[in-house]
């Protein structure tokens, strides 16, 4: 949290020392996409076999009130597949959909020509399918309340296009869980708690998302 702090007065500082464009009154349309898999497949037939791949697709539409302010609608979707097998026999594995839909709020700071810092804030409602791939295990949902904040770049191709690029999130949110197991009475299935996720304290690529922007506007 310490490290969120820091870094959001130092943006602050530089939106006040530098000459901004003007944005005012454009409308946004962003999009980005992105993904990994993971293929481990020894020579071996006694090693196992492991087949690991997840994409996200990311939209947002928004409208500039101030001039390097901008706030709309985000949302997106998430698939991710984990599978492990042994001899042909799947020992382990998950199917995961996640589904999310919020307000956002995005503060352009500009660095120097054509180069912004971004801050995007968005609360945001998600709703997750986890389905086992093995039959003896049950399925689970998740419903959760989320309040994320990703640090960025953009920088401007044209007036009108732009490649953003999030370098990270810190994430709080209150989870309800609930698991689908027919042994268990109505209470025991449901579980609620509050968490959070940071990608700060380590740099992973995945942490890193690509997108593009395209402006609306008259200016």
């Amino acid at each position: 949290m310490i490290k969120i702090l820091i870094i959001t007065h130092f943006l602050l500082l530089i939106s006040i020392l530098s000459v901004s464009q003007n944005y005012a009154d454009n409308v946004i349309i962003s999009a980005s996409v992105s993904g990994a898999a993971l293929h481990l497949h020894d020579e071996d037939p006694d090693a196992p076999k492991i087949d690991q791949s997840s994409v996200r697709l990311n939209l947002k539409a928004g409208y500039f009130l101030w001039d390097r302010s901008a706030i709309g609608i985000y949302g997106g979707y998430f698939y991710q597949k984990n599978k492990t097998e042994e001899r042909d026999t799947i020992t382990s594995g998950m199917q995961r959909k996640e589904f999310y839909i919020g307000p956002y709020y995005k503060l352009y700071l500009k660095l120097f020509k054509g180069f912004n810092f971004t801050l995007f804030s968005s609360v945001y409602y998600r709703y997750s399918i986890h389905k086992p791939l093995i039959e003896s295990q049950y399925p689970m949902t998740e419903n959760s309340y989320n309040l994320s904040l990703v640090p960025g770049l953009s920088y401007d191709i044209t007036p009108r296009l732009s490649i953003d690029l999030d370098v990270g999130e810190f994430t709080a949110y209150i989870l309800n869980f609930r698991r689908k197991d027919p042994t268990l009475d109505e209470e025991q299935q449901k579980v609620t708690t509050f968490r959070t996720n940071t990608s700060f304290n380590r740099f992973r690529l995945s942490a890193l998302t690509f997108g593009f922007s395209y402006k609306i506007g008259n200016r």
